[in-house]
Order: C-alpha cells, then structure tokens, then sequence
C-alpha cells in the first residue's frame, strides 16, 4: 500500500533496516557488557513470595548443588 501509493520506497526501507540493525546490535552489545547474575535469581523474581516448593531449590542452587 504504502510503496503503491508513493508513502515509502525502497531506499526508505533499506535505510530503516540498516538503522534497526545498528539499534539492535548495540543493545546486544550493551545487554552482553552487563555481569552474569547469580543463579537464584532465576526464584527471587518468581513470585512475590517464594513458595515453600521452591525454597529447598534456591538453597540448593546457592550451595552449588547438581542434585
């Protein structure tokens, strides 16, 4: 629709791509610069509350466990 009636061309589109690329690459990059966080985070934002199911779990995981 767009390209039919004169509102986007190609250039436009090759354009949007190269800057959505650069945008997404550098956010990669910034996301692969942050440091790896602990493992029991994987419970802490879970649930408000951590379940009683899933304590012995995120003890183990503190301890190093591979139970």
């Amino acid at each position: 629709y767009m390209l039919a009636n004169g509102f986007w061309n190609e250039q436009q589109e090759q354009q949007l791509l190269k800057e959505i690329t650069a945008e997404v690459e550098a956010a990669v990059e910034n996301f692969n610069q942050l440091p790896m966080p602990a493992p029991e985070t994987m419970f802490d934002y879970l649930y408000e509350t951590l379940p009683d199911a899933y304590q012995a779990q995120r003890a183990a995981v503190i301890k190093g466990d591979e139970s």
